[in-house]
């Protein structure tokens, strides 16, 4: 996602809706999807920033923007505005649209938890069915115990 941000064609789509400067909006850009992924302040970010080396490296951001200056970039955008940007953003990196007509994108913002247990037991349906367990049926889930 960060790579995508500082894209020729994500800044293109800036200039499109005349936001400017766009080094600064990137680089602020930047700072707030790290700062909602962690669920932090735009200032612990940019305190973090100016504290480390590789993850300024790691973010691609040679100067780091004062927290005043991240608050005051976002504040430009409007709630139309900012979805209009974003749209623009997904269906210029999203060549499959072109094929397949108009789609909707789904993003979901929530905080997720990842089971990286990645060596652990795991039973086939065939298996379980043979056990004395109570089955049930969602149409969300599919068929679980």
């Amino acid at each position: 996602m960060l790579t995508i941000v500082s894209n020729r064609r994500t800044q293109q789509e800036f200039s499109k809706y005349e936001i400017t400067p766009i080094k600064n909006t990137t680089a602020a850009l930047k700072i707030a999807i790290v700062a909602m992924f962690f669920s932090v302040h735009y200032s612990f970010v940019v305190q973090e920033l100016i504290n480390r080396r590789k993850l300024r490296k790691f973010m691609n951001i040679d100067e780091v923007p004062s927290a005043e200056a991240v608050y005051k970039c976002l504040s430009k955008f409007d709630d139309s505005k900012f979805m209009s940007l974003i749209s623009g953003i997904l269906n210029s990196h999203c060549k499959w649209r072109r094929k397949h007509g108009v789609n909707t994108f789904l993003v979901d913002a929530t905080a997720i938890t990842i089971d990286l247990n990645w060596f652990k037991k795991t039973y086939s349906k065939a298996k379980l069915e043979k056990r004395e367990y109570k089955w049930g049926y969602s149409p969300t889930h599919g068929h679980y115990i």
